[in-house]
């Protein structure tokens, strides 16, 4: 994980937030401390401030690594050959599932990822504009290979994007279960797929 082109700001920064992480996991956000974190990172109180304000600094920086981490991965993913579908199931196994089942192992797990909206929104926000636009491209590719005209069906591929993510969100507001979440997004994602294949 360690980057050899990386100053040594950036590695101690990158230090900082996986042993951060590793203490909200274990104490909840509202109970860590500054002072947790220093002695996780193994450096003084001051040396931390020098790089991270607070603590919603250090947690909008672990969600944005998170976040671009999981970009990467969709990106790879939705660039691979075979059915859409397939590539749709597997984008939600290895982008969203996967980070989630890291958190929801931890008691606090909940804590961590329903205040994403409250001190990363933007960071959020922006993970799901990059997710939605990977998907709709995805989606755009898999018509044109299928001979699928979808304005003549009357929709277009960003918007097919736009209401998988809606529906994946709606979806995680309501199923708190992963097992039932992921029962749920596959049929999600069958509808999605047949909308870009003929027939």
């Amino acid at each position: 994980m360690n980057d050899t082109n990386a100053s040594p700001d950036d590695l101690k920064r990158q230090r900082i937030l996986e042993r951060a992480a590793k203490v909200f996991l274990a104490y909840g956000i509202q109970r860590t401390t500054m002072d947790d974190i220093a002695k996780a990172a193994e450096m003084s109180r001051p040396a931390l401030y020098l790089l991270f304000r607070n603590k919603v600094d250090i947690y909008q920086a672990i969600a944005l690594s998170y976040f671009d981490g999981s970009v990467a991965t969709a990106r790879q993913v939705l660039a691979g050959d075979g059915p859409i579908g397939e590539r749709l199931n597997l984008l939600l196994e290895t982008s969203m599932f996967a980070m989630m089942e890291e958190f929801m192992r931890s008691p606090h797990g909940h804590e961590i990822l329903d205040m994403k909206n409250q001190l990363a929104g933007e960071v959020l926000a922006d993970w799901k504009e990059s997710m939605v636009g990977l998907v709709a491209d995805a989606l755009d590719r898999a018509a044109r290979d299928s001979g699928v005209d979808l304005r003549a069906r009357g929709y277009s591929a960003e918007t097919l994007a736009s209401l998988f993510w809606d529906a994946i969100e709606g979806m995680k507001a309501r199923l708190k279960n992963l097992d039932e979440l992921r029962v749920a997004t596959r049929s999600l994602v069958s509808v999605v797929a047949r909308a870009v294949t003929p027939g």
